[in-house]
């Protein structure tokens, strides 16, 4: 009875994070293919954070080299593990954290194998992984703060882990990484309906992983860490602004146009004055 339960849950879950990936992605089709989703829920429910993201880092890297979008396909495979991690019990911000480290890892490896820019791949996968995750945590009733930390930890530490493996600029991808997480995570969070404390909440905790990501990820590779700190700090700062930025848009988006103001009415024109008869003229004095 405890597994049908589960597996009810599990399927409400998945339920849910289908109708968040259609919310933020449109009609756009899966990023990933079916046999990646199938094993990112696997993974996701063993709990293994190594499994977690070497399975979302291939399957990102794949989707992207095949011309998907980073962003996409980074927020459809958090959203997936989150949910699945969610359904089965696991400690959901462990598996964030690797889910968003794989996604934002092999955006990366995918920019830097086809001569692109790095730092943009890296920027839209933090994006999509964070607002992934705090999608589906809204979703689950979980908390999302802490998933926005966790996602943003992840992606900026997978992001700075993979761009120092391909010898790119660490620090420019660290400032990318943490912009992307940070306004991803504060998009998403308005997205679902949050209110305004929590927001502003998440956007903090985003802030806050994505510097500690990077800081990790600088200090076991040998990194400048004191040059990506900055650049994550930056990054972040700048992500805060996309977002308020976004927010205030969306703002006078909703307001409702003002009423044009009603025409004058014209002014009545002024009737002619008839015409002198010759009686008339002759009888006015001389």
């Amino acid at each position: 009875m405890k597994a049908l339960i589960r597996q009810v849950h599990f399927l409400f879950l998945i339920t849910a994070v289908l109708a968040l990936v259609c919310l933020f992605a449109g009609p756009a089709a899966a990023q990933l293919n079916q046999a990646e989703q199938t094993a990112i829920e696997a993974a996701a429910r063993s709990g293994n954070p190594t499994a977690i993201k070497n399975v979302i880092r291939n399957a990102v890297r794949r989707a992207i080299a095949a011309g998907a979008n980073p962003e996409q396909a980074a927020r459809e495979a958090a959203q997936i593990a989150a949910a699945s991690a969610a359904a089965a019990g696991q400690n959901t911000a462990i598996v964030i954290e690797a889910a968003s480290s794989g996604a934002a890892s092999g955006a990366v490896e995918a920019a830097a194998a086809a001569g692109q820019d790095v730092a943009a791949a890296a920027q839209a996968a933090s994006s999509g992984a964070a607002s992934g995750a705090v999608a589906a945590a809204a979703a689950a009733g979980q908390d999302v703060a802490a998933a926005a930390r966790a996602a943003s930890s992840g992606a900026a530490s997978g992001a700075v882990e993979s761009a120092a493996a391909a010898g790119q600029d660490v620090a420019a991808t660290a400032r990318a990484a943490s912009s992307g997480a940070t306004s991803g995570a504060a998009s998403a969070a308005r997205a679902t309906g949050q209110s305004s404390e929590t927001t502003a909440a998440v956007t903090q905790a985003a802030s806050s992983g994505a510097l500690s990501g990077a800081t990790q990820a600088a200090q076991e590779t040998g990194q400048n860490v004191e040059a990506v700190i900055s650049a994550s700090q930056t990054g972040s700062q700048e992500g805060e602004q996309v977002a308020q930025q976004e927010q205030e848009q969306e703002q006078q988006d909703a307001e409702p146009a003002p009423e044009p103001e009603p025409a004058p009415e014209p002014e009545p024109e002024p009737e002619p004055e008839e015409p002198i008869t010759p009686d008339e003229q002759d009888a006015s004095p001389v």
